[in-house]
């Protein structure tokens, strides 16, 4: 979990606010479901790149239908595409040495972006000035934190929001007492906390992106089918749910309660992490017990955006 956790923040978070930062791809991809769906994309491919790679091959491929699909411009996949595989890379050979690998994984990206392009070899190049630009642009370095008192500073929230994300936190906490287990009364609960939690967000510069992730996250939640999980399943899914569950108490407290955190986004990786794994592993363990039909994958795989 925390090899994850780190891998989120170190790779897909800052990639998620180049996206978000860019005017040029604001105008494509111009709507919340689409954004929330790219975002997720991303976390979705970190974690199948490093867990499986038959998994991020077929991610890959509708992929790069998506965004032809859309008349996303291939510079554009590129410029987003390259910077989080250099990201991606880097991180992978700081914890397993693994550049044989991706090597080729970035041969089979190529491969694959430039035959739906149909553009020419070596459709990416994976140095430059411009990714050593992005790079040393993002704020996620220690010298670019936010703290929570420097982000009170900004009054971005109104009072009234601050006191509903305070009880927010209470009412997580009442359900943590209350349940020990999954049921339809606790989903129920808990994804129209994450719906209010995911409103509030919205209307931030600097949450933006998790409400985004949010909003999928309750897609998530209210198609679990609890009758088709087995014991495994169940046990899994509620760990995740419970652990995002104590992570938005501790955050809230933190931020906006205490304001004792010294960086604001270090629930980002967390949550990511969450998420992403709901999403990739449940799924991967039984699709036939989740009531998916081939023809619904691939549906599934049509949303996976970068």
């Amino acid at each position: 979990m925390r090899r994850l956790a780190n891998l989120i923040q170190e790779v897909v978070i800052p990639v998620e606010k180049q996206i978000l930062q860019d005017d040029t791809v604001a105008s494509l991809l111009h709507d919340k479901e689409t954004i929330a769906r790219h975002n997720f994309g991303i976390a979705k491919l970190s974690i199948a790149l490093l867990y499986d790679g038959v998994r991020a091959k077929e991610l890959l491929i509708q992929a790069a239908k998506a965004h032809h699909s859309l008349d996303i411009p291939a510079p554009t996949v590129d410029k987003y595409m390259k910077l989080f595989f250099v990201l991606h890379k880097k991180w992978m050979h700081d914890n397993f040495q693994t550049d044989e690998y991706y090597n080729k994984i970035m041969d089979r990206f190529d491969e694959l972006f430039a035959k739906v392009y149909e553009a020419e070899d070596e459709f990416l190049m994976f140095e430059g000035e411009e990714v050593d630009e992005m790079i040393n642009s993002m704020h996620y370095t220690d010298d670019k934190k936010i703290s929570a008192k420097e982000y009170f500073e900004y009054n971005e929230l109104m009072s009234d929001d601050i006191a509903h994300l305070r009880e927010i936190a209470q009412e997580c906490e009442e359900l943590e007492f209350k349940y020990h287990e999954l049921s339809p009364e606790f989903l129920e609960m808990f994804a129209n906390i994450i719906r209010v939690l995911a409103h509030i967000l919205f209307q931030t510069y600097e949450f933006t992106d998790i409400g985004y992730a949010m909003q999928t996250f309750i897609k998530e939640l209210e198609s679990l089918d609890l009758e088709q999980l087995d014991a495994t399943q169940r046990e899994f899914a509620w760990n995740v749910i419970s652990q995002l569950n104590a992570d938005i108490q501790t955050w809230i407290r933190s931020i906006f309660v205490e304001q004792s955190a010294v960086d604001i986004h270090y629930f980002d990786a967390s949550f990511l992490a969450n998420l992403a794994q709901f999403d990739i592993m449940l799924k991967a363990q039984s699709q036939e017990n989740l009531n998916k039909n081939a023809e619904d994958d691939i549906e599934d795989d049509d949303d996976f955006l970068f």
